[in-house]
């Protein structure tokens, strides 16, 4: 799967997201405004919703019981224009339809929008979870929710986030390590030659300067974080921001390819490290960045419908390996409804 590929999956399954979003309730204005946004972006955009919603539709359409044999599906009729519509009949922002709401109505049951965003939510990411080149070139990897250690030909240590694939290049005067997906962190062994190690991920490198340090490379762009000691950070030649960064203990900082380093930021080593002890902490962060997270390690993904519940806060220390009972934790927390059907977990108000 080339990058262009990888890049049209995230859409697919983003369309995919959307129309479980925002067929499951009435939007709020900056829910509507979002998804104005995300429609009106790229043709590549529109499109995916357009394939997305058809393939809705086409559920919605099924004989009653054909999604749960035990409950019946209500439908609530309604030809009112949504709020993205903005006084437009059934057309979105960039032309062509972007309503969810087709002529059978909005399905309400929280059950049967989850059974339903399964199946959509599974056609979409077969495309993405399934890279044969990425598993094809890669030393070492691991699957979903999979954290493992790897010792280098050198004698570091190479520890394995979920996801994660790593191809190692190491000769007589260098030591590389390519991060294809995922994040993994490092326990760099000094040599008596003073060979580098560097870790590179799409075009950025960091090269310890010390012994331990973590690199993340993610839809954000690549991201350094340095434990012990320092790591010099390098964007892309050709970026137009800042190009170099030489991180202390406790810095990070994120390489958005073309456009350079961010700015360098604090580190919370307990929070970096925490996947490392079988952790994910959340620390007063909006609600759909830490179903996010817990997504990255598991196979079924949870869904956040409305934007204000997207929108509210959490914190807590969970378990990796247990993470159904943390969005059982989340949901009582946050006094949302959770509705759980194979490969889908829906918290909604």
């Amino acid at each position: 799967m080339t990058q262009g590929e990888r890049g049209e999956s995230r859409i697919e399954l983003e369309a995919a997201e959307w129309v479980v979003r925002l067929e499951g309730h009435d939007p709020d204005p900056g829910e509507a405004q979002a998804f104005r946004d995300w429609h009106g972006s790229s043709e590549l955009h529109a499109a995916a919703w357009r394939r997305a919603e058809r393939t809705w539709q086409d559920m919605t359409r099924l004989p009653d019981g054909a999604l749960d044999r035990h409950q019946p599906v209500d439908v609530i009729a309604s030809t009112d224009p949504m709020p993205w519509q903005a006084g437009k009949a059934n057309t979105g922002p960039a032309g062509g339809s972007a309503s969810p709401s087709g002529p059978s109505g909005r399905i309400r049951r929280p059950a049967i929008i989850a059974m339903a965003a399964s199946v959509l939510l599974a056609l979409v990411t077969l495309g993405i979870t399934g890279d044969p080149i990425t598993a094809l070139t890669a030393d070492h990897r691991t699957e979903t929710g999979e954290v493992t250690s790897v010792t280098l030909p050198d004698g570091s240590v190479a520890d394995l986030n979920t996801g994660t694939a790593i191809r190692v290049s190491f000769g007589t005067h260098r030591r590389e390590v390519e991060l294809l997906q995922g994040e993994a962190h490092f326990d760099v062994a000094p040599l008596p030659d003073g060979a580098p190690f560097i870790v590179r991920a799409a075009e950025t490198e960091a090269q310890a300067l010390g012994t331990r340090f973590t690199v993340r490379r993610g839809t954000e762009g690549v991201t350094v974080g340095v434990l012990h000691h320092s790591v010099a950070v390098r964007a892309p030649a050709q970026a137009t921001g800042r190009v170099t960064a030489v991180l202390q203990a406790g810095q990070a900082v994120t390489s958005r390819g073309d456009d350079g380093l961010g700015p360098i930021r604090p580190l919370a080593p307990h929070r970096t490290a925490a996947w490392r002890r079988g952790q994910v902490i959340f620390d007063n962060v909006p609600l759909a960045d830490a179903v996010r997270e817990i997504n990255r390690y598991r196979t079924e993904r949870v869904v956040v419908l409305g934007d204000a519940l997207s929108r509210r806060r959490i914190s807590g220390v969970f378990r990796i390996d247990d993470l159904d009972r943390a969005v059982t934790a989340i949901a009582a927390e946050l006094r949302a409804d959770v509705s759980r059907v194979p490969a889908v977990a829906t918290l909604l108000h």
